[in-house]
């Protein structure tokens, strides 16, 4: 659902109403968050989690770090935001950090790995 957000520009209003109808479609006893609000607090618990960072409109450069507080491109001299007044960024692009998922990977399988090892050690 997040990525469909993320790739067809949905807004949260949308995210609730297609919760709504999905929870109105399913059993009572499938459980479904409330609201966007409730599914991105799911996520964030998951280390699903993704960081939106300002891009160059010519995909020259990202504006992160050091270069955060610029204006225009220093490769190609282009506007960072598309209404300067609102700040709007002319492009974004959305970085999923892999650290926190393999961390989490990892997690489970080391609390995986000793009931694994039971039940494949009962069935010899």
């Amino acid at each position: 659902m997040l990525q469909l957000k993320a790739l067809c520009g949905w807004t949260n209003k949308s995210i609730d109403l297609l919760l709504e109808l999905l929870r109105d479609s399913f059993p009572d006893n499938v459980n479904l968050p409330a609201n966007y609000y409730e599914a991105q607090k799911i996520t964030n618990d998951l280390a699903f989690t993704y960081e939106t960072i300002d891009a160059c409109p010519n995909s020259c450069m990202l504006f992160r770090g050091k270069d955060s507080g610029l204006d225009k491109c220093e490769i190609c001299n282009a506007s960072r935001y598309k209404d300067t007044e609102k700040k709007t960024a002319a492009k974004r692009m959305r970085y999923f950090p892999l650290k926190p998922r393999l961390q989490k990977f990892i997690h489970v399988f080391k609390n995986c790995y000793p009931y694994e090892m039971a039940f494949r050690g009962t069935n010899r």
